[in-house]
């Protein structure tokens, strides 16, 4: 909306502009940079380019849990989420390093190495579950949205995550649905 209305008034926003903007009505993600980016998603005060980012297939497992993000942001502990520095550093360096050499096992890692770290500021059964799924589909690992209780489960081939998108939805309530990751930057306006 932000860029389309820019450009109405004969104007550009810059990805920057757009980070620092979405940050002001609450935290978010780096969908404005092109391609693949870690941001600062409280502040918007920064963001590191990781590359074009690969198109790998994610199943997703929804169990259809609302999440009052707001809330959710207002009150996060940020001192606990600060106790995971050095496992946070590993996991972006892992995932610069697999953006970069495009290799899903190096992202893989990353992913899960983030999503069980954070089970210690906030714990889900979910992602437990889609660990051990994870593991027993032989997946490259596996995404969680920090404040909510959607997980995915990342995989190399198209072909593997479909077959794990019927295994799983015979074994999972909620709903399933495959995706593909994918890169950031503003689209429309012109």
């Amino acid at each position: 909306v932000s860029v389309t209305l820019a450009a109405a008034l004969g104007g550009e926003l810059s990805a920057e502009q757009l980070g620092c903007l979405a940050c002001e009505i609450e935290p978010s993600d780096s969908i404005m940079f092109p391609g693949w980016a870690a941001f600062a998603y409280r502040s918007g005060a920064w963001h590191q380019p990781l590359g074009t980012g690969l198109h790998l297939p994610l199943v997703i497992l929804d169990p259809g849990e609302a999440i009052d993000t707001v809330t959710f942001n207002r009150t996060l502990d940020l001192k606990r989420v600060a106790v995971l520095e050095s496992q946070t550093r590993e996991a972006l360096a892992l995932l610069t390093e697999g953006a970069q050499q495009r290799r899903a096992d190096l992202l893989g890692a990353a992913s899960r190495l983030s999503a069980t770290a954070y089970q210690q500021v906030h714990h889900s059964d979910w992602v437990e579950q889609a660990l051990r799924w994870g593991d027993e589909l032989s997946a490259c690992g596996v995404v969680r949205a920090h404040s909510g209780s959607i997980v995915g489960v990342l995989f190399d081939s198209d072909g593997a995550a479909t077959e794990a998108k019927a295994w799983l939805g015979s074994r999972f309530d909620g709903e399933v649905t495959l995706a593909h990751t994918t890169g950031g930057g503003a689209r429309g306006g012109g």
